[in-house]
């Protein structure tokens, strides 16, 4: 198979979309908005992926690119992109969070084995585009095949015609010269592309780029983006200030809700709350709710996570928290149509059908992608701690009882009305500190002081003592006392029964395309099989100011034709001239 030469054909299929570079540090959010009027502010997106057609178990690479509807220039307001893949019923088969903190941003996602063979939907908006018409959302179809499922799903019409994959040319004036160091490649054999960029003068020009290298049967004639401001009037997606119901999330995800009375289901007003993210760090938000009942926390945690929102007073349980969904349930646009398999490409098809399968057989082995993991943040909204107790550090006890009374200094406890409480020794002037400090668990605030002193020792980390009185908001606290478990997850501890508890999907997971090296010989003669789809993603090459840019890519162990794709911004790119 090495010996065999590998013949790439790779037409240049470039795109036109709104991306741009500019340079600099972003504006101030508030003046930007106060400048553009809010009554006026819009936000536009577009959204890119690494091509068309996608088999069941795929990886879908996306870019997602953020502008003022207004100008059509980058704008950096809200943090968060909402996507969804759509079926043609406008069902959502998938949903994730994008953090989005720059101008644009990628990530990829995997298309699930249960999903049929159709076209699908993939719709991006922010939290203030919510308050808008939903045909301003921006929006790109792709295909998907399943050939798990029953040939009889998938219709074909007997007088489908097809059309050859031909280049676009941008009409911004802005022209593009692709070389390859070679004009055949063997298999495995490294690929080196050069890419000049001119004005319509014949000048350098200076601009961010999207690319991808696919299949040819895997991508579409006509691979351009869409979004709302394309198909209708701006005059019709007027709104009432008064009416925004949605905040732009200038810092992050921004959860909300509201707090009601559970015997009478009304909006429970002024009630101080607070919510947690379980885990070793406390990252406690506080928040009075307003006169409606609702609330308002910032979540920036990536992955599936527990929180819990809950009254501050322990007193204060005859309650219950509705919490308003992230992504909308309507959708007030048109749906794709079904999917026809193009009938000239079934061998093609078939093969790329086959070549999935191989990739996935052999992932295990060889990493096509790769998730960026998130470093868990294990500070504590109270920073460092006067005192911190590693349990690992003493003889094991049997309870936390035990600890407290045995290794834990500056603190006691008591016992008023059948309830156990904790009291801090003020280590400024040594005197008891006289109100209740604040009792986290797991970074979680816990009133049952009775089942942390009985809660089994084996299964403590760490005691973190704050026995100072500490200011944070509007909230004062004599001291505060954290009970770090080993497995931060606040196992077998009972909330208070109308504390609100819920596995909650934040941020979508980075996640990185990775493509083979065969820069060595034992590399090159590797018997791990390689037949991916998509040779090649790059959601951030840049042209320099000389025009020009650089990349490199390794074929793989299957002849064929492939599409490179370049998709580019037209507005605001800066040239040199």
């Amino acid at each position: 198979m090495l010996g065999n030469s590998f013949l790439i054909k790779l037409p240049v299929f470039v795109m036109l979309t709104w991306s741009c570079w500019i340079t600099g540090s972003s504006q101030d959010i508030p003046k930007e908005i106060s400048e553009n009027n809010i009554q006026n502010y819009r936000e536009e997106l577009h959204i890119q992926t690494d091509r068309d057609l996608y088999i069941v178990g795929e990886q879908v690479w996306l870019k997602v690119f953020k502008l003022n509807a207004i100008t059509k220039k980058p704008n950096n307001i809200s943090k968060v992109v909402y996507i969804e893949l759509l079926n043609r019923s406008g069902y959502p088969v998938q949903q994730i969070k994008l953090s989005v903190d720059k101008k644009s941003g990628s990530s990829g996602f995997s298309l699930s084995d249960t999903l049929g063979s159709d076209n699908y939907l993939l719709r991006a908006y922010t939290n203030w585009m919510k308050n808008f018409n939903e045909k301003l959302f921006a929006f790109k179809t792709i295909s998907v095949l399943n050939p798990f499922q029953s040939r009889e799903k998938t219709e074909i019409p007997s007088d489908f015609k097809t059309t050859n994959s031909t280049g676009l040319k941008p009409d911004d004036g802005i022209m593009f010269k692709v070389t390859f160091d070679k004009l055949k490649y063997g298999t495995r054999e490294k690929v080196k592309v050069n890419i000049s960029a001119t004005n319509k003068n014949g000048n350098p020009a200076e601009t961010d780029l999207t690319l991808s290298i696919a299949k040819s049967c895997l991508m579409h004639k006509d691979r351009t983006s869409f979004s709302g401001p394309d198909t209708i009037s701006k005059n019709t997606d007027k709104a009432n200030p008064a009416e925004f119901r949605y905040m732009p999330e200038l810092k992050g995800n921004i959860i909300n809700g509201i707090l009601k009375d559970y015997t009478t289901n009304k909006p429970l007003k002024n009630i101080e709350i607070v919510f947690s993210v379980v885990g070793q760090g406390a990252k406690c938000q506080f928040f009075k709710s307003n006169e409606s009942g609702n609330f308002y926390f910032l979540m920036n945690e990536t992955g599936l996570q527990q929180i819990v929102i809950q009254t501050f007073k322990a007193d204060l349980n005859d309650y219950y928290v509705e919490l308003n969904p992230d992504f909308i349930s309507s959708v007030n646009h048109s749906l794709p149509g079904p999917f026809y398999p193009d009938t000239s490409k079934l061998e093609a098809l078939n093969k790329s059908i086959i070549s999935m399968q191989i990739e996935n057989l052999y992932q295990p082995y060889r990493q096509s992608y790769q998730r960026v993991k998130a470093i868990p943040d294990t500070i504590s909204f109270y920073g460092e701690p006067v005192y911190s107790v590693k349990l690992s550090d003493f003889i094991q006890l049997t309870t936390v009882r035990e600890v407290i009374k045995e290794i834990v200094p500056y603190v006691t406890t008591r016992k008023k009305a059948g309830k156990f409480y904790f009291q801090l020794l003020s280590v400024a002037n040594s005197i008891v500190l006289e109100k209740n400090p604040l009792v986290l668990v797991d970074g979680t605030p816990f009133y049952d002081i009775g089942q942390i002193l009985d809660m089994r020792s084996s299964g403590v980390e760490q005691i973190d003592v704050l026995n100072q009185r500490y200011f944070f908001d509007e909230q004062v606290f004599d001291g505060i006392l954290h009970f770090i478990t080993k497995k931060g997850s606040l196992d077998n501890l009972e909330l208070d029964q109308s504390a609100f508890r819920q596995a909650y999907a934040g941020f979508q997971s980075k996640v990185k395309f990775i493509s083979p090296m065969y820069n060595t010989e034992s590399l090159k003669n590797s018997r791990i099989p390689d037949f991916r789809n998509t040779l090649y993603w790059n959601p951030d090459l840049h042209t320099q100011k000389n025009g020009t840019a650089t990349f490199e890519f390794y074929t793989s162990d299957e002849e064929g034709d492939y599409i490179l794709s370049i998709e580019i911004g037209r507005a605001s790119c800066r040239e040199r001239v």
